[in-house]
């Protein structure tokens, strides 16, 4: 009787470490993690590259890995989890779903600050009495942040006295850096190509901005000091 396979699940899968699949530009090499990859002679890429991610979790001892693999030669790539028993579950339905999920919410929440605004226009007309009205309203409390990742493995053993697993984590862009501009602020690369302000302790967004640069370490951060008279000299 055939052995079934277990199915795999993502949640139970950590966000690190996360495998690299990259097929050369001529598509004439295939490297994982930056090793080279032996194709045969009848063997595909991604057969070839699968069984390779099966060796590197065998000698690891892991059950299931994040791998993202990459073709160069039409500048595509996707995302999927392998099992040491040879599973594969392809993430980009899934990461599509996501996607119009959060497209859906944001037209939502777009739609209600349009009529949101319009209600309070024609309450102000009201007068006095409705301003106060809307004053006496309690104030709206945002959900508090819980730090994504808490737990996994790290990609890489960590410096003496640190511990080998992370404290939060997020999907970051491929081959991009991270850069603390301040104690209080770390800049990631989403892997949507946007830039992101976290809290260095919880990996909350603070800020985001589009065209994140592969190498955030561009990025200063300045404080600018304005004078209170022309007369005065702007100081930095």
């Amino acid at each position: 009787m055939a052995k079934e396979m277990a199915l795999i699940d993502p949640q139970k899968v950590p966000a690190f470490p996360v495998y690299t699949l990259q097929i050369s530009e001529d598509r004439q090499r295939l490297t994982l993690d930056g090793a080279p990859v032996p194709v045969l002679d009848e063997e595909d890429f991604i057969e070839a590259g699968k069984n390779a991610v099966i060796a590197k979790l065998a000698a690891h001892h892991f059950g299931a890995v994040r791998v993202r693999a990459i073709d160069a030669s039409t500048n595509s790539s996707w995302d999927m989890i392998i099992s040491a028993d040879g599973e594969v579950l392809d993430l980009s339905a899934q990461q599509e779903a996501e996607q119009a999920k959060i497209e859906r919410a944001q037209r939502t929440k777009k739609r209600w600050f349009i009529a949101g605004a319009s209600t309070l226009a024609v309450l102000a007309l009201g007068g006095l009495g409705t301003a106060v009205v809307i004053a006496n309203q309690p104030a709206a409390t945002a959900p508090a942040y819980t730090p994504q990742g808490v737990g996994a493995t790290l990609p890489a053993a960590p410096p003496p006295h640190h511990e080998a697993t992370a404290a939060w984590s997020h999907p970051t862009l491929a081959d991009a850096t991270v850069n603390l501009i301040s104690p209080d602020r770390l800049l990631t690369a989403d892997p949507e190509g946007t830039v992101t302000g976290r809290n260095p302790s919880t990996g909350q967004p603070v800020w985001r901005g589009d065209k994140a640069p592969e190498d955030l370490a561009s990025i200063h951060q300045g404080t600018w000091c304005v004078s209170s008279s022309l007369s005065e000299p702007l100081k930095r």
